[in-house]
């Protein structure tokens, strides 16, 4: 529960750093120009160098530095997580910002909701000079705009799994707040996810006994840079590979955890779904893989995979990308279908 006395901290913003510089000082400073009273709220960052600038600006903006020699997503966010004397766990990563109004709608939105564990924005796009974009979204976007804010009750969350990921509801760690208490028992397991952790703390969301608030309201910003590991992808085969390969491991990593979850059925049924897109990519931007491995996984997926309406919906592109890939993987690769 919030304790709503005015110097407890009841905020903490974790912002993470691997190796990236260039916007990590924007991303800090738009933790701190907020309108929620400072003395409330705690921003920590976790990152593996150090900066002589940088760190100076952390020191006298009384940020919490905490340097970190893990090179994974999960592992920095939970070291984060688990330094946080918040109750409130608010995600943000180095290239994206917060807007002046994040921490004051999301403290107002968890405190009318005691069992509220997860709260996702949505966001707006920024270049890489901090210029808002006004003509680009993505479909998630979109798609949260059309639907509207979606308040999804414990006992709920099972029959709107599938609704709840077809509008984006874990995209982005940036737009992703907690209540850290009903995450504790699940740390462990979000320390081990090598790249997936907005989909592994949404799925943790789904198993738990807390509600989920999605909005259509834009509180943060997302940096469209070459920088960023998701653009870098879309511009090259092996990082696009790489990543697909990670992603299968994290897909692992939470399926262990939803097994010993009772219950779950629809909630395993679209991470299964999840690992079939990720295995689709792989084949593809894999440069040694060939048109005969692409048959034979497809025949495998078809003959022997719960194919259902939701399996074809949620990975039409994915498949679309494959079979191109039959026809031409060059062509296929040029394309970023999948």
């Amino acid at each position: 529960m919030i304790n709503q006395n005015e110097h407890v901290l009841e905020i903490s913003v974790i912002i993470i750093a691997y190796n990236r510089k260039d916007y990590l000082i924007q991303a800090v400073q738009s933790a701190i120009n907020q309108q929620f009273d400072r003395e409330k709220y705690e921003i920590i960052v976790v990152k593996n160098f150090t900066d002589p600038d940088i760190d100076h600006f952390l020191n006298v903006n009384g940020v919490k530095n905490i340097f970190s020699s893990n090179i994974s997503i999960g592992s920095k966010f939970t070291e984060g997580i688990r330094s946080a004397r918040g109750e409130i766990i608010c995600l943000l990563e180095d290239d994206d910002i917060f807007l002046p109004n994040k921490l004051d709608v999301v403290y107002a939105v968890f405190l009318r909701n005691p069992n509220l564990c997860y709260y996702h924005n949505n966001a707006g796009f920024i270049d890489g000079s901090g210029n808002i974009m006004n003509n680009f979204d993505t479909v998630s976007t979109r798609k949260i705009k059309r639907v509207g804010e979606m308040y999804v009750k414990a006992d709920e969350k099972e029959k709107k799994v599938f609704r709840l990921f077809d509008i984006g509801s874990y995209w982005n760690n940036s737009c992703i707040c907690i209540r850290k208490s009903f995450y504790t028992k699940y740390l462990d397991t979000l320390s081990r996810i090598k790249t997936f952790f907005d989909g592994a703390i949404f799925y943790s969301a789904l198993i738990s006994d807390g509600d989920i608030i999605i909005t259509p309201e834009t509180l943060t910003y997302y940096r469209i840079n070459s920088v960023s590991a998701t653009q870098s992808a879309k511009l090259d085969s092996v990082n696009h590979f790489n990543i697909s390969i990670k992603n299968i491991d994290d897909n692992l990593v939470i399926s262990q955890m939803l097994e010993r979850e009772k219950g779950r059925f629809r909630v395993s049924q679209r991470l299964m779904i999840e690992k079939a897109s990720w295995e689709i990519k792989s084949i593809i931007y894999n440069e040694s893989s060939n048109r005969a491995e692409a048959i034979k996984y497809l025949y495998r997926m078809l003959t022997k995979r719960e194919i259902t309406l939701a399996f074809f919906k949620s990975n039409l592109l994915p498949l679309s990308g494959l079979l191109l890939f039959i026809i031409s993987p060059k062509l296929s690769r040029k394309s970023r279908i999948a």
